[in-house]
């Protein structure tokens, strides 16, 4: 094997590994929850940082994983500004607790928390993701 192409081949690897350090995102979850300690199981929480947003879907017991470029990959460090949206409850609730379909679009709907929430610039919520902190659990007011 001739010296170019050992130099090809040694540039390539070094370009394949270059690559696989360059996911420098760090893990990032937690809950939502009210005072009460009760969980909110719906919505978004995205973070926000120079223009670019991260977000993790809150699902059951409250608990949510960002992700910045696929779901759960993590959120590359810095601070980040954070909101949560999409936490409505679109139809009514009957007696027992279940959801029947709205009649019109957003003639029923339900606000779970302060709308306070669904903005960056209201929020008053802030994280730095260095890596140390893997969970930031947010405490939310009801409306």
């Amino acid at each position: 094997m001739t010296k170019q192409k050992k130099l090809i081949i040694l540039l390539s690897l070094s370009g394949i590994l270059l690559c696989f350090g360059c996911n420098r995102n760090v893990p990032l979850s937690g809950t939502v929850t009210f005072p009460d300690g009760s969980p909110l199981e719906c919505g978004i929480v995205i973070f926000e940082k120079d223009g670019k947003q991260a977000k993790g879907t809150i699902g059951k017991e409250g608990f949510y994983v960002v992700g910045s470029l696929k779901d759960n990959d993590g959120i590359p460090k810095g601070e980040y500004r954070v909101c949560i949206r999409g936490a409505v409850i679109v139809g009514k609730k009957t007696p027992d607790g279940k959801i029947v379909r709205a009649s019109g679009m957003f003639s029923d709907v339900e606000q779970l928390i302060a709308k306070k929430y669904e903005q960056f610039e209201t929020s008053g919520l802030t994280i730095i993701a260095d890596g140390k902190n893997k969970i930031f659990n947010i405490q939310v007011e009801r409306p």
